[in-house]
């Protein structure tokens, strides 16, 4: 017997906010590790969307990552790309104080296209604030009831750990929809592995 393909729980996550803000560098800087070079991004023109193999505390899990244009003109093309999301970053520039007064409003397109989602605030850009990192972040996702975390994508700082903390929250409230998706992924071998039904006899046969 051909032995049974290991169930790994797919998760979709977005990344949202004003643009230059630096959601691309995030996760350019989350797929590539050490050898990602900032020099080398521009600023992204409509969605895109990435995968990565991920492994949380010995679970396995399928990252799907959307990165969407932060750029007012490409808010609607991203719309749809809300719809399924187990968690979204809310990404804004700790050195940018404008950056973070919009994402009231990216917080409440979140709200109508994934209202189930796991959200955590990310100020990226900590390399460029000269001292300690303005509360109004923190604050912020105290009011929604999200996490927080401080990231540069410039120097890796903390990067890597925001997507395994979210991850875990997802992970953690979210068992009936990986109880739906295993249930996907096993039916069809199920039915692969099913006896063909009999045949039925006509009145002619003998």
């Amino acid at each position: 017997m051909a032995q049974r393909e290991e169930f790994v729980p797919t998760i979709k996550i977005i990344l949202v906010g004003e643009s230059s803000v630096g959601k691309t560098a995030l996760l350019s800087r989350f797929l590539q590790g050490p050898e990602f070079d900032i020099i080398d991004l521009s600023a992204t023109v409509g969605p895109t969307f990435k995968q990565k193999d991920f492994t949380v505390r010995g679970r396995k899990v399928k990252l799907e990552l959307w990165d969407t244009a932060g750029m007012e003109r490409f808010r609607s093309l991203t719309r749809s790309h809300y719809r399924g999301a187990l968690g979204a970053l809310l990404v804004y520039d700790a050195s940018n104080p404008w950056s973070l007064t919009e994402m009231e409003n990216w917080h409440g397109e979140l709200r109508t296209f994934a209202t189930d989602s796991a959200t955590m605030v990310v100020a990226n850009k900590v390399d460029m604030v000269t001292g300690p990192v303005a509360n109004d972040g923190l604050d912020f996702s105290k009011n929604i009831g999200a996490l927080y975390a401080e990231t540069s994508a410039s120097t890796g700082k903390g990067v890597d750990q925001i997507f395994e903390d979210l991850v875990i929250e997802i992970l953690l409230n979210n068992s009936t929809v990986f109880e739906e998706q295993r249930r996907t992924h096993e039916y069809p071998r199920l039915e692969a592995n099913a006896p063909p039904p009999p045949k039925k006899k006509g009145c002619c046969s003998g």
